[in-house]
């Protein structure tokens, strides 16, 4: 084995005496044969799993189990694809200030998008305008337009 998949067994399985005989067997000639990685083990035994070797071990009242378990079962299991709507849920609720900020985008996108096609639009109907008034001229040339003044019947 390499030191660095020693010093993860030292770090995990190792430590907690959860090895294979074979595994352990091999993890210790390791240690013996290698000055740095013996010095990880001892270090990280230092630090890590002696001070918790001289703590005498208290026993949670019973309520205290009651209690845990009562909330464990109270926790309802979450569906599979729950990250993914936690992540959707910001668009169900939005922040007022993000919700303002996600129209003005949308208004800003569509007033781009679609100006090509109101210009369009608003000069049809200025054109359809001028052909109905053209239309509307009289065989002679004179208009007969009535646009329903009494000012516009008495001047035209």
């Amino acid at each position: 084995m390499n030191c660095e998949k020693i010093k993860e067994l030292v770090l995990t399985d190792f430590s907690d005496n959860r090895l294979d005989e074979k595994t352990k067997w091999q993890v210790n000639q390791h240690l013996d044969s290698c000055a740095n990685c013996r010095e990880f083990y001892i270090s990280v035994n230092k630090v890590a799993i002696d001070p918790f070797k001289k703590i005498e071990k208290e026993t949670p009242p019973d309520y205290l189990w009651y209690r845990i378990k009562e909330r464990i079962g109270d926790a309802k299991p979450k569906p599979a694809f729950s990250g993914v709507f936690e992540g959707l849920q910001v668009f169900f609720h939005p922040k007022p200030a993000f919700a303002l900020a996600t129209i003005a985008m949308v208004i800003i996108v569509a007033s781009v998008l679609f100006r090509p096609y109101l210009r369009d639009r608003e000069l049809n109907i200025y054109l359809n305008d001028q052909m109905d008034f053209v239309s509307n001229l009289g065989q002679n040339g004179s208009p007969q337009i009535n646009l329903g003044t009494s000012v516009e019947e008495f001047l035209l």
